[in-house]
């Protein structure tokens, strides 16, 4: 079938393919098909569909992680829709309040059937679902919400991903294909990308996605220099495909604005093994984590410093001069939200030598107390009252709910509250140019 403008017929061949590389519970219907990926490789004999049957790169999974899923997919599965999911992360398919929102996904415990009518992991509702749409994509995430103003900045601010790969692999897609070099760039120095390689294709697009897809990681492929690094670090090319799915879809719609496409949530399965019962990380592991982020920052710069970028990295700061810097010496600081951002923000305003906040606010004040040795309040009236000349900086990383919580302070009588990134983009200009 030649997909057209307005050509959107139903299709009855759904597959979409769940990546198990261990026991877990399992998640299998006429349309959701598990598959055990790496299984060549893998001491494991999983009840599933295996990734080294027919035409596979189940021996390169080390690399290419559930990438060997869509190979396997491209290369021996027939369908009218492919899709591919995750044994830890799935699409919502069912409508739910913005209220469960988070920035990234929707948790859940564990996989049973509350959980599988709360998702609509149904074969009658995915197919509802589908219904007269060409591609399925999940909600883009923002690596600022993570402390980092671009999507290659991010990258690297981890310690197994360093700038040099990034930047091999987007070489690799300007030289291959040419016509993606504006896309590359807008992607490079934009901060929106599409996590967790997962999608719903029609047959024409996800072939045409797939042959792209390795052709560019293949060639890729030959440029890394993988001798030394560790299994983590060895990863690089299905971290590289997340983004290269991102600059894929950017073109696409570009060319082709009739496509009809939806956006999903994606779940986050905290305990995926039966009986599995460990605590989800509390706030102190969460400001840890972000306190830990703003010194990969610094190593993500000190990398990015030794490109010779197609662009000028001073561009993506945007902000240069501000009121900010007699602002963070001179006013009372609030936090409010005591999550990863905030302990970003709080390495940030260490290494730049800013006094730390005075108190954060946050709603689980109760369980929290205090962050780091400041004091935690629960943001209510009460306090208001006595804080008219604090200055607020909301450290929540979804947009949506910052700026709703900054309207709430502004008619709570709190004048001054930022949550528009702006101080975000100054203490990271500065940070690059320590």
């Amino acid at each position: 079938m030649n997909m057209e403008k307005g050509d959107h017929r139903m299709c009855d061949n759904i597959k979409l393919l769940i990546s198990y590389h261990k026991e877990s519970e399992i998640l299998k219907s006429g349309i959701m098909i598990p598959i055990h990926v790496g299984a060549k490789n893998s001491s494991l004999h999983l009840d599933m569909v295996r990734d080294d049957e027919g035409d596979n790169i189940s021996e390169k999974n080390d690399r290419y992680c559930e990438l060997t899923a869509q190979y396997w997919a491209w290369k021996n599965l027939e369908a009218d829709y492919y899709g591919f999911m995750h044994y830890r992360r799935q699409f919502v398919f069912r409508k739910i309040l913005p209220e469960a929102w988070t920035s990234t996904a929707v948790e859940y415990d564990k996989i049973d059937e509350d959980y599988k009518k709360a998702a609509g992991l149904y074969d009658e509702e995915i197919r509802n679902c589908l219904k007269n749409y060409d591609l399925v994509l999940p909600y883009p995430a923002d690596s600022m919400s993570q402390g980092a103003l671009s999507n290659e900045i991010f990258f690297s601010s981890f310690e197994a991903q360093h700038a040099k790969d990034f930047h091999a692999v987007c070489e690799t897609v300007s030289e291959l294909y040419p016509e993606y070099e504006p896309y590359v760039l807008k992607f490079r120095t934009g901060h929106l990308v599409y996590w967790c390689n997962m999608f719903i294709m029609r047959k024409e697009l996800f072939m045409e996605y797939s042959s792209w897809l390795f052709f560019v990681l293949e060639s890729a492929e030959r440029r890394i220099e993988f001798t030394g690094y560790n299994s983590q670090e060895t990863r690089v090319l299905a971290f590289m495909a997340e983004r290269l799915f991102s600059i894929y879809v950017m073109k696409l719609l570009d060319d082709r604005p009739w496509l009809k496409v939806k956006h999903l949530k994606v779940t986050k399965i905290l305990y995926t093994d039966a009986g599995e019962a460990k605590a989800p990380a509390g706030y102190e592991s969460m400001v840890r984590e972000g306190r830990k982020k703003a010194g990969l920052l610094e190593k993500s710069y000190r990398e990015l410093k030794q490109i010779a970028l197609p662009y000028d990295m001073e561009e993506v700061f945007t902000i240069k001069e501000s009121k900010w810097e007699k602002l963070l010496h001179t006013k009372k600081i609030v936090f409010y939200g005591g999550g990863f951002l905030c302990g970003t923000y709080l390495g940030l305003f260490e290494r730049l030598g800013f006094p730390a906040p005075v108190e954060i606010w946050d709603k689980k004040a109760e369980e929290i107390k205090n962050i780091g040795g400041i004091p935690v309040f629960c943001p209510v009236e009460e306090l208001f009252d006595q804080r008219k000349d604090v200055y607020v900086i909301v450290t929540i990383g979804d947009e949506r709910i910052s700026e709703g919580v900054k309207d709430w302070l502004l008619s709570k009588g709190i004048v001054n509250v930022s949550c528009d990134k702006e101080v975000l983009k100054w203490l990271a200009y500065q940070l690059w140019m320590k």
